[in-house]
């Protein structure tokens, strides 16, 4: 990156982005650009204000490797880590973990649970080895610095998160001091929360934090005794949102699973199209329509497991691939039964096709 875009290298050799980074030159353009529209316009371009959420959202995202919908906007990290003690639904007997390297801020507001009955427990260092000794069945969070605020010491996040996982446990990081600096792969680090401000290595100004929050369970769950205990589905397919699920009535190892949000806003999660499980939902394979982005309605016909029905959205306007499709002997094709009545009207064996989808879900399409 050009010296040019910090000035502050012409007057010092700067060393103190641990307290606060420099501001480059194009941060404090926008700065200034904003100010300057509020002045002379007052709130007449408020659209393009919430665009600029909307920007820093995603670039957020692609930083840490996660997603815009899970990335919210705060006041700085304290806040964060502050809506994850207190928003968290504890139970008397619980406990937290934390570390004896910590900046008050991820220290204080999991110390002031003890009021609630909650235990935090305190780590010589951030290391699997000087954690796994404190867990125990009623461990609920593990809380950690990327990197120390005064000795500069990094934690392994993937090995801390790997056992977080293994142990069910969530792992929350304050990652002030590194976003910007080493990259995170949150997801690989198996993260749940991540609060970072913008003004250390990011070299924004102060009072702008991301706030991650993870997830990425996909939203598709499993129980075998009635609803008393549930297992997490779709794990491995690196998608947030389930538009719809579907077990066969007659073989409980067939699902087929939609993927996107079915209820489409301004802000909506993708998917990849639709997966198929014939084992009960151990693994899944991706059987077409990823392009389709979300998927509101599958059926499977009760009395042939071959004869599917699939509503696609597609993207907000203009999809050609939103309608109803068919898929026979449950191979997905671009077989389409009926398009939605923005698009075209083409028709293909749309009768007896729109008799069957309106026999199984007792619904009229036409």
């Amino acid at each position: 990156m050009s010296r040019d875009l910090f000035p502050v290298t012409k007057n010092l050799i700067y060393l103190n982005h641990a307290a606060l980074g420099p501001l480059s030159t194009r941060a404090y353009e926008a700065m200034d650009r904003h100010a300057r529209d509020q002045r002379d316009f007052g709130a007449l371009h408020w659209r393009e204000w919430y665009a600029e959420y909307d920007h820093l959202r995603a670039s957020a995202a692609r930083l840490i490797g996660v997603e815009a919908n899970e990335i919210a906007i705060l006041k700085n990290t304290s806040e964060g880590l502050s809506f994850v003690a207190e928003g968290y639904r504890w139970q008397q007997g619980e406990n937290v973990i934390t570390t004896q390297l910590e900046f008050p801020s991820n220290y204080t507001p999991w110390k002031r649970l003890e009021r609630r009955g909650v235990e935090c427990r305190i780590a010589v260092l951030p290391t699997v080895e000087a954690i796994e000794p404190l867990m125990d069945r009623r461990t609920r969070i593990v809380t950690v610095s990327s990197v120390a605020f005064h000795n500069g010491f990094t934690a392994d996040l993937e090995a801390i998160g790997a056992l977080c996982a293994r142990r069910g446990v969530l792992f929350c990081v304050d990652a002030i001091q590194s976003v910007g600096v080493l990259p995170i792969d949150v997801r690989k680090a198996n993260v749940a929360f991540l609060a970072a401000d913008g003004h250390k290595w990011m070299c924004g100004p102060e009072s702008a934090a991301i706030f991650y929050v993870a997830t990425a369970h996909g939203g598709l769950w499993k129980t075998t005794n009635a609803g008393t205990t549930f297992e997490a589905q779709f794990q491995d397919q690196g998608l947030i949102s389930i538009g719809d699920a579907t077990v066969s009535q007659s073989n409980p190892d067939l699902v087929w699973v939609g993927t996107g949000e079915s209820n489409n806003r301004q802000s909506t999660s993708w998917g990849d199209g639709i997966y198929k499980s014939t084992n009960g939902g151990k693994t899944y394979a991706n059987m077409g329509l990823r392009s389709s982005r979300h998927i509101n309605r599958i059926v499977v016909d009760p009395r042939n497991n071959d004869t599917v029905f699939v509503a696609a959205t597609g993207v907000t306007t203009g999809s050609l691939l939103r309608g109803v499709r068919y898929l026979p002997n449950g191979a997905v094709t671009d077989s389409i039964v009926m398009r939605s009545r923005s698009g075209t009207s083409r028709r293909i064996e749309a009768t007896h096709l729109l008799d069957k989808l309106e026999a199984l879900t007792g619904r009229e399409y036409r």
